[in-house]
């Protein structure tokens, strides 16, 4: 989970981070 928190530092708008999650699909793993 440090990218996905790392993720969040960086993502300033909400629509760029539900873009990068529906990318990453963290129920798969």
């Amino acid at each position: 989970m440090e990218n996905l928190a790392d993720a969040l530092l960086n993502f300033n708008d909400i629509s760029d981070l539900t873009a990068w999650l529906q990318t990453n699909d963290f129920d798969s793993n």
